[in-house]
C-alpha cells in the first residue's frame, strides 16, 4: 500500500467522524422514546469505521486506539456507549437538585461527552498521528487540531465579552478585524511564536495578507466574518483565491481559516468547510465555520 493511498484513507476516515459523532450526540439529546433506529445506525456506522481504521494504523498505535473503544473495568469507553446509549444512571435519581447542578450530573449511565465524544476525539488524534507519518509534521497537525477545537467554541467567548459588567459596556464584534484580534490574543496563549500579519509574496501581480503566522507549526491563519452584503458565493471565491496566495508564503506549510458567521448566513456549514478543506501532501487547509 502506498503512502499516498494510506494518507487518503486516513483523511476519509477523519472526515467521516463528524457525522458519526453527531449521530451519537442526537441519540441522547433526542427526547423521543423510540430511538432504536438511530442506535442501530450508529452501531453499524461506528463498527464499520472502526474496522477500516484498524487497517491503516501502524502496530504501535493500535493498542491506544483499541483502548478508546474497549476501555477496562474502571473506565467506560465507546463500547459501553454503543451497548447502552439510553441506559439511565442509577445514581442520578438519588441526587438532589442542587447536587445535580453543582456536579453537572448526567441522567445517563454512559454520558455522550465522557464515554463517546472524549474517546472518539482521542481516536481522531491517533489517526492524525498516523497521518503525520505520511508527509506532515505532527507539530503542524496538532496545531491545526488545536485551532479547530478552540475556534469552534470562540463564539461563546464573544458572547461573554459582549456582556455588560458593573455598568461597563461589553465588547462588541463589529467586523473581521475584531475577530482577528481576539483569535490572535487566544493564539499567543496556545502557541510560542505568533507573528503579526504579513503580506504574502506577490503572485500574478497581486498580494494578500495573512492575519498571523504560527512560525514553529508553519500555519498561516486567516479570519473572515460573514457580513450582510457578502454573498456566500463571493466568500467562497475569496477564500479559494486566498489559498492560492498563501501557498506562496515561504514560512507557511499549511493554512487555517476561521469564518465567523453570527447570523448563520451559511446554511450548510459542514458542506462549506468540506469544499475548502484539503489534506494535500504539500499544503493542508482547514476551515472552521462557527456562529
Amino acid at each position: 500500500m502506498s503512502t499516498r493511498t494510506t494518507a487518503g484513507k486516513i483523511d476519509a476516515l477523519v472526515e467521516e467522524m463528524a457525522g458519526i459523532e453527531e449521530l451519537a450526540r442526537e441519540i441522547q439529546a433526542n427526547d423521543e422514546s423510540d430511538v432504536s433506529g438511530p442506535i442501530g445506525q450508529l452501531d453499524r456506522k461506528y463498527r464499520t469505521w472502526y474496522a477500516s481504521a484498524l487497517t491503516v494504523l501502524p502496530e504501535d498505535l493500535m493498542e491506544r486506539f483499541r483502548f478508546e473503544y474497549d476501555g477496562d473495568l474502571f473506565r467506560n469507553r465507546i463500547k459501553n456507549f454503543l451497548k447502552g446509549p439510553r441506559d439511565l444512571s442509577m445514581v442520578y435519581p438519588k441526587l438532589d437538585e442542587e447536587t445535580v447542578k453543582t456536579l453537572d450530573a448526567s441522567p445517563w449511565q454512559y454520558p455522550f461527552n465522557d464515554v463517546f465524544r472524549g474517546p472518539f476525539t482521542s481516536q481522531k488524534q491517533i489517526l492524525l498521528e498516523a497521518y503525520a507519518r505520511h508527509g506532515f509534521s505532527s507539530t503542524m497537525l496538532e496545531g491545526l487540531q488545536l485551532l479547530e477545537e478552540t475556534t469552534r467554541r470562540l463564539p461563546i467567548s464573544f458572547s461573554i465579552l459582549g456582556q455588560e459588567i458593573q455598568r461597563r459596556a461589553g465588547i462588541s464584534i463589529e467586523d473581521e478585524y475584531d475577530v482577528q484580534r481576539i483569535l490572535h490574543a487566544f493564539a499567543v496563549l496556545l502557541f510560542e511564536e505568533v507573528e503579526d500579519e504579513d503580506p504574502t509574496p506577490k503572485k500574478a501581480g497581486a498580494s494578500s495578507r495573512l492575519d498571523f503566522l504560527l512560525r514553529q507549526e508553519r500555519i498561516a491563519v486567516e479570519t473572515k466574518m460573514v457580513r450582510k452584503n457578502l454573498t456566500i458565493r463571493r466568500l467562497r471565491g475569496d477564500l479559494a483565491e486566498d489559498i492560492i496566495y498563501f501557498r506562496a508564503h515561504p514560512d507557511a506549510g499549511s493554512l487555517f481559516i476561521f469564518v465567523y458567521d453570527p447570523t448563520r448566513k451559511i446554511t450548510n456549514a459542514t458542506g462549506f468547510e468540506r469544499d475548502l478543506n484539503s489534506d494535500s501532501d504539500d499544503f493542508p487547509v482547514r476551515v472552521v465555520v462557527a456562529s
